[in-house]
């Protein structure tokens, strides 16, 4: 048996396993750290919604938020998702060829 077929999988970033002298290299998607995610401080949140007027700006605000929260969530349901689909592709060529 070739040695780079007994080579064991590892996880995590760049997942690797050689299959017939071809890399196959997995990399799950890259998230957003949450220091680059602006987030208002209360202060600038009661400054920019100081009045009983802009309470309807802030329920926008705030829904508008919670949408883009849901879309990122299932973006990273859906790459989670082809990320085990690579996966357990890899482990099945790995059993067909034991």
């Amino acid at each position: 048996m070739n040695a780079d077929l007994r080579r064991p999988l590892t996880a995590g970033y760049g997942l690797q396993k050689a299959v017939a002298s071809k890399e196959i290299v997995i990399v799950p998607p890259r998230l957003t750290p949450l220091a680059e995610i602006p987030i208002p401080t209360l202060k600038e949140l009661e400054q920019e919604y100081n009045d009983e007027n802009n309470l309807d700006e802030l329920c926008d605000a705030h829904n508008d938020l919670i949408k883009v929260i849901i879309e990122k969530e299932e973006e990273l349901i859906t790459s989670h998702r082809e990320h085990i689909d690579q996966v357990v592709d890899i482990i099945k060529t790995d059993m067909s060829l034991l």
